[in-house]
Protein backbone atom coordinates (compact mmCIF):
# COMPACT_ATOMS: atom_id res chain seq x y z
CA UNK A 1 0.00 0.00 0.00
CA UNK A 2 2.65 2.56 1.47
CA UNK A 3 4.38 1.62 -2.10
CA UNK A 4 1.92 2.46 -4.40
CA UNK A 5 0.86 5.82 -2.56
CA UNK A 6 4.90 6.51 -3.25
CA UNK A 7 5.06 5.62 -6.82
CA UNK A 8 2.02 7.50 -7.06
CA UNK A 9 2.84 10.76 -5.60
CA UNK A 10 6.22 10.20 -7.69
CA UNK A 11 4.20 9.90 -10.86
CA UNK A 12 2.54 13.19 -10.04
CA UNK A 13 4.97 15.07 -8.75
CA UNK A 14 6.97 14.04 -11.64
CA UNK A 15 4.40 15.03 -14.42
CA UNK A 16 3.47 18.39 -12.36
CA UNK A 17 7.55 18.98 -13.09
CA UNK A 18 7.64 18.32 -16.18
CA UNK A 19 4.28 20.64 -17.08
CA UNK A 20 6.13 23.45 -14.87
CA UNK A 21 9.73 23.35 -17.05
CA UNK A 22 7.74 23.30 -20.35
CA UNK A 23 5.39 26.39 -19.16
CA UNK A 24 8.74 28.06 -18.16
CA UNK A 25 10.37 27.49 -21.35
CA UNK A 26 7.21 28.84 -23.14
CA UNK A 27 7.05 32.03 -21.15
CA UNK A 28 10.75 32.33 -21.28
CA UNK A 29 10.47 32.16 -25.12
CA UNK A 30 7.81 35.01 -25.00
CA UNK A 31 9.64 37.46 -22.91
CA UNK A 32 12.93 36.88 -24.80
CA UNK A 33 10.88 37.78 -28.57
CA UNK A 34 9.64 40.68 -26.15
CA UNK A 35 12.66 41.83 -25.25
CA UNK A 36 14.45 41.52 -28.56
CA UNK A 37 11.33 43.69 -29.81
CA UNK A 38 11.85 46.57 -27.60
CA UNK A 39 15.95 46.28 -28.12
CA UNK A 40 15.17 46.56 -31.80
CA UNK A 41 12.65 49.55 -31.51
CA UNK A 42 9.95 47.73 -33.59
CA UNK A 43 7.14 47.12 -30.90
CA UNK A 44 4.72 49.37 -31.78
CA UNK A 45 6.42 51.41 -33.98
CA UNK A 46 5.59 50.74 -37.63
CA UNK A 47 1.88 50.97 -36.75
CA UNK A 48 2.35 54.70 -36.43
CA UNK A 49 4.77 56.14 -38.29
CA UNK A 50 3.47 58.34 -41.25
CA UNK A 51 0.05 58.75 -39.33
CA UNK A 52 -1.14 61.80 -38.72
CA UNK A 53 -2.57 63.22 -34.94
CA UNK A 54 -5.25 65.02 -35.50
CA UNK A 55 -6.54 67.43 -32.82
CA UNK A 56 -6.58 66.20 -28.95
CA UNK A 57 -8.84 66.83 -26.53
CA UNK A 58 -7.25 67.44 -22.96
CA UNK A 59 -7.46 69.05 -19.87
CA UNK A 60 -4.12 71.66 -18.71
CA UNK A 61 -2.87 71.31 -15.30
CA UNK A 62 -4.99 74.29 -14.16
CA UNK A 63 -8.40 72.34 -15.02
CA UNK A 64 -9.66 73.85 -18.41
CA UNK A 65 -10.54 72.09 -21.30
CA UNK A 66 -7.57 72.65 -23.97
CA UNK A 67 -7.49 71.48 -27.87
CA UNK A 68 -4.31 70.46 -28.33
CA UNK A 69 -3.03 71.20 -32.64
CA UNK A 70 0.00 69.20 -33.76
CA UNK A 71 0.47 72.01 -36.45
CA UNK A 72 -0.30 74.63 -34.18
CA UNK A 73 3.43 77.04 -34.29
CA UNK A 74 5.31 75.49 -37.22
CA UNK A 75 7.70 73.83 -35.52
CA UNK A 76 7.49 70.05 -34.87
CA UNK A 77 6.82 69.06 -31.93
CA UNK A 78 8.29 65.83 -29.24
CA UNK A 79 5.00 64.31 -27.91
CA UNK A 80 5.95 62.82 -24.30
CA UNK A 81 3.85 60.08 -22.38
CA UNK A 82 4.21 59.73 -19.24
CA UNK A 83 3.03 57.96 -15.82
CA UNK A 84 3.23 59.62 -12.60
CA UNK A 85 4.05 56.18 -10.66
CA UNK A 86 5.86 54.96 -13.83
CA UNK A 87 9.65 53.90 -12.71
CA UNK A 88 10.83 53.96 -16.00
CA UNK A 89 9.19 57.81 -16.78
CA UNK A 90 11.17 58.73 -13.54
CA UNK A 91 14.35 57.41 -14.66
CA UNK A 92 13.95 59.33 -17.89
CA UNK A 93 13.57 62.41 -16.18
CA UNK A 94 16.84 63.17 -16.35
CA UNK A 95 17.00 62.41 -20.09
CA UNK A 96 14.01 64.17 -21.12
CA UNK A 97 14.46 67.11 -20.08
CA UNK A 98 18.27 67.13 -21.53
CA UNK A 99 16.71 66.36 -24.76
CA UNK A 100 14.18 69.89 -24.06
CA UNK A 101 17.31 72.06 -22.76
CA UNK A 102 18.80 70.87 -26.25
CA UNK A 103 16.43 71.16 -29.12
CA UNK A 104 13.67 74.04 -27.10
CA UNK A 105 14.49 76.19 -30.30
CA UNK A 106 14.44 74.00 -32.87
CA UNK A 107 10.89 71.53 -31.35
CA UNK A 108 8.41 72.48 -29.48
CA UNK A 109 7.69 69.93 -26.58
CA UNK A 110 4.39 68.86 -25.16
CA UNK A 111 3.64 66.64 -21.98
CA UNK A 112 1.00 64.12 -21.76
CA UNK A 113 0.37 62.69 -18.55
CA UNK A 114 -1.79 59.22 -18.96
CA UNK A 115 -3.68 59.62 -15.86
CA UNK A 116 -4.26 63.02 -12.99
CA UNK A 117 -3.35 60.54 -9.92
CA UNK A 118 0.30 61.69 -8.09
CA UNK A 119 0.76 64.15 -11.48
CA UNK A 120 1.32 67.46 -9.61
CA UNK A 121 3.28 65.70 -6.45
CA UNK A 122 5.62 64.26 -9.52
CA UNK A 123 5.94 67.46 -11.01
CA UNK A 124 6.87 69.39 -8.04
CA UNK A 125 9.40 66.81 -7.60
CA UNK A 126 10.49 66.33 -10.77
CA UNK A 127 9.10 69.58 -12.88
CA UNK A 128 9.43 69.31 -16.33
CA UNK A 129 10.42 72.42 -18.53
CA UNK A 130 7.62 72.12 -20.92
CA UNK A 131 3.80 72.29 -21.13
CA UNK A 132 2.37 69.08 -19.67
CA UNK A 133 -1.67 68.14 -19.89
CA UNK A 134 -3.50 64.86 -18.70
CA UNK A 135 -7.33 64.13 -19.22
CA UNK A 136 -6.92 62.53 -22.71
CA UNK A 137 -9.57 60.14 -23.51
CA UNK A 138 -8.66 56.56 -23.50
CA UNK A 139 -10.04 56.09 -26.94
CA UNK A 140 -7.90 58.44 -28.28
CA UNK A 141 -5.07 57.20 -26.09
CA UNK A 142 -5.97 53.69 -27.63
CA UNK A 143 -6.24 55.31 -30.88
CA UNK A 144 -2.75 56.38 -31.36
CA UNK A 145 -1.36 53.40 -28.98
CA UNK A 146 -0.11 56.04 -26.21
CA UNK A 147 -0.66 53.73 -23.26
CA UNK A 148 3.07 52.06 -22.86
CA UNK A 149 5.14 54.53 -21.08
CA UNK A 150 7.74 56.17 -21.46
CA UNK A 151 6.48 56.91 -24.83
CA UNK A 152 8.20 59.77 -27.18
CA UNK A 153 6.92 60.70 -30.48
CA UNK A 154 8.15 63.23 -32.89
CA UNK A 155 5.68 64.66 -35.02
CA UNK A 156 6.83 67.13 -38.11
CA UNK A 157 4.73 70.83 -37.96
CA UNK A 158 1.66 69.13 -40.12
CA UNK A 159 1.52 66.24 -36.48
CA UNK A 160 2.50 63.40 -38.90
CA UNK A 161 4.99 60.88 -36.90
CA UNK A 162 7.81 61.06 -38.10
CA UNK A 163 9.27 58.92 -34.86
CA UNK A 164 8.38 56.41 -32.44
CA UNK A 165 10.71 55.80 -29.23
CA UNK A 166 8.94 53.34 -26.67
CA UNK A 167 10.68 53.08 -23.43
CA UNK A 168 13.80 55.67 -21.85
CA UNK A 169 16.26 56.93 -23.45
CA UNK A 170 18.54 53.92 -22.85
CA UNK A 171 20.55 51.65 -25.40
CA UNK A 172 19.13 51.70 -28.74
CA UNK A 173 16.60 55.11 -27.95
CA UNK A 174 19.55 56.76 -26.64
CA UNK A 175 21.83 55.88 -29.71
CA UNK A 176 19.03 56.47 -32.19
CA UNK A 177 17.90 59.76 -30.84
CA UNK A 178 21.82 61.16 -30.08
CA UNK A 179 22.44 60.32 -33.24
CA UNK A 180 18.88 61.94 -35.06
CA UNK A 181 18.95 64.77 -33.12
CA UNK A 182 22.80 65.33 -32.80
CA UNK A 183 22.42 65.75 -28.81
CA UNK A 184 24.13 64.17 -26.03
CA UNK A 185 21.96 62.65 -23.56
CA UNK A 186 22.54 62.03 -19.82
CA UNK A 187 22.83 57.66 -18.42
CA UNK A 188 19.73 56.73 -17.62
CA UNK A 189 19.70 54.33 -14.33
CA UNK A 190 18.48 51.27 -15.71
CA UNK A 191 18.37 49.57 -11.51
CA UNK A 192 20.97 47.09 -12.83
Amino acid sequence: MDLTRNMTFATVATVALMLSAGLNVVLGVRVSQQRTAIARGSLDRQLQLGRRIDPIEATDRDGHRVLLDFSGDGRPTILYTFQPGCAWCLRNHVAIVALHTQLSEEYRFLGVSLTDDGLEEMLAARPLPFDVVSGVSGEVLESYQLGGTPRTLVLDSTGVIELNFFGAFIGNNAREIEARFAVDLPAVYTGD
